[in-house]
């Protein structure tokens, strides 16, 4: 009996799991330079949100050409924002000039807007509901 039991229970499992939809994510981005890497972010919820240890996924592609194109598959369903980087000198971090501007492109998806701080994840993300595929737009480039 313990043994039928437990074949049902897999079966149930295996037939939930299957019929949960997964999505594909594609992120492209147009920089006006040759040089350097788009570092790019995938975050899934407010916690850590644009930290390092924070991202649900990443992409990080030497830049070639005026486009960069960045995908997941399978992704589950929910909230995702993206935030981007055109690292021109290696170092995987933004740079800022003397008054606290910064130094190197970025971007975020969905674009917040004009504000002098780092984005809230409030201001900041959109829902997966089905295969997507976004421009995102530049800053200080």
């Amino acid at each position: 009996m313990n043994i039928k039991v437990f074949c049902i229970c897999l079966l149930f499992v295996a037939s939930h799991n299957y019929g949960q939809s997964q999505y594909s994510l594609s992120i492209s981005i147009s920089t006006e330079t040759n040089q350097g890497e788009v570092l790019l972010g995938l975050y899934n919820g407010p916690d850590l949100y644009l930290e390092e240890d924070g991202m649900f996924r990443h992409c990080q592609l030497k830049i070639e050409g005026n486009t960069t194109i960045c995908k997941w598959d399978n992704l589950p369903p929910g909230n995702y924002s993206a935030a981007v980087l055109i690292d021109k000198n290696g170092n995987r971090k933004m740079d800022f000039s003397w008054v606290g501007w910064p130094k190197e492109a970025y971007g975020f998806y969905p674009d917040p807007g004009f504000l002098m701080r780092k984005p809230k994840w409030k201001e900041c993300n959109f829902e997966l509901t089905k295969d997507t595929e976004v421009v995102l737009e530049l800053r200080n480039q």
